[in-house]
Order: structure tokens, then C-alpha cells, then sequence
């Protein structure tokens, strides 16, 4: 089984990701993207979860496999359909455990080759933090005003101009304390936010502005 660090997801030339968790885990923070095939949905982790807690490993296990086998072929047809559409398809849960591996295995039987993110999304949340504080520009303009002056504006217009920029208020999904998201989703959390100025940092790192 192959496996794929964080630094080397990261220099990957348009990689498939593919995020196996629930997707209240995918919406609780993701690696910028990538596709959410979940191997169980909310209530059946939870289930799972239950049964490890109190049942022990085994039992666990043992319903996990119950509940993913119904499933397989439409995982190994979604993800095929997915690697279709790219070069390395790299496949990852929240630590590297059992999900990831299981995936993988069920993908190389079918003829689908893949690679495990050692380490799951923890590890690339783990990586992000401890590099976002080294990608602060040595020169940079922080546009600031008051609510409705039209900072976005102005800063769409710098970007069409070739300027790089980073809008903050739409990694947050957020417009502030007044606006809030009125006219949005629901906002990102801190995680989403993190991975949001880590991409958009590394977009612009090599440029001589910064």
C-alpha cells in the first residue's frame, strides 16, 4: 500500500483527493479540494462508535464491515468515476487508520490505484498550523474601513489588475459583525479558514512581492 506524506500531497500536480469520512467530519474542516465519499454517514459512525466504546474493537469492526459491504460497489464507482477525471488519486481519513486503508485495499482489488495521506487530515491540519505562521509576507497593505465603503470592491479590482491578494471575509465566509452571512452558507469554521489562508499563501509565496 502506498502511502503519500502531506508535503508530498502538497507538490502534487492535480491530485484527486477523496476525504472517506462522515461528512459532519468533511464539513467540520477538509483539505481545499477535496471530495467528500463518506464510507458511513453521521448516525452510522456514531453507531460504530458506540459499539468500539462499549462492545470493544471487535464488535466494532465487525459492524463496520455489516454496514460498508452494501456499499462498496457504489464507492468503488464513485471513486473511479473521480480518478477519471485527474492523475493521482490520494485517499485520506482522519488519522490514516482503518478507513483510508480499507478504501485503498477495496480500490487495488478493483484495479484502482491509490495513495493513503499518512496521517489523515490530522496530520495535514498539524502541518498547516506550524507553516502559516512562516508565510507571512515581510510587506504587505491591509485594506480597512468601515462596513459597506466597498473593500471587496476594491479588492476584486486588484486582483483583475494581476495584484495578489487574500479576501479574508470570504476564506472566513463571514462579513463581519453587521452583515454576518447574509447572502452566504453558513461561514467556515477555524479549520476551513486555516486551510483556506494556507492555500492562498502558498499561491503566492514565490511572487517577488512578497
Amino acid at each position: 500500500m502506498k502511502e503519500i506524506s502531506v508535503e508530498e500531497l502538497l507538490v502534487t500536480k492535480q491530485p484527486i483527493i477523496i476525504d472517506v469520512r462522515s461528512p459532519i467530519e468533511f464539513k467540520d474542516g477538509s483539505i481545499p479540494r477535496a471530495i467528500n465519499i463518506p464510507l458511513f454517514s453521521d448516525e452510522e459512525r456514531q453507531e460504530i462508535g458506540t459499539i468500539y466504546k462499549h462492545e470493544g474493537p471487535a464488535n466494532a469492526k465487525w459492524r463496520a464491515m455489516e454496514v460498508v459491504s452494501p456499499k462498496i460497489p457504489f464507492l468503488l464507482k464513485t471513486m473511479k468515476e473521480a480518478a477519471s477525471k485527474g492523475s493521482d488519486l490520494i485517499i485520506y481519513c482522519w488519522r490514516g487508520g482503518m478507513r483510508s486503508k480499507a478504501v485503498v485495499t477495496f480500490l487495488e482489488f478493483a484495479g484502482i490505484y491509490a495513495s493513503r495521506l499518512e496521517g489523515g487530515y490530522k496530520a495535514f491540519r498539524q502541518y498547516i498550523l506550524k507553516e502559516i505562521p512562516t508565510m507571512f509576507p515581510e510587506k504587505a497593505v491591509v485594506l480597512h474601513g468601515l462596513t459597506g465603503v466597498g473593500k471587496t470592491e476594491v479588492l476584486k479590482y486588484l486582483k483583475v489588475m494581476g495584484y495578489p491578494i487574500l479576501d479574508l471575509e470570504e476564506m472566513a465566509g463571514h462579513r463581519g459583525s453587521i452583515f454576518g452571512t447574509i447572502g452566504l452558507e453558513d461561514g467556515h469554521n477555524q479549520k476551513m479558514f486555516d486551510s483556506l489562508l494556507f492555500k492562498g499563501f502558498r499561491k503566492y509565496r514565490d511572487l517577488l512581492i512578497f
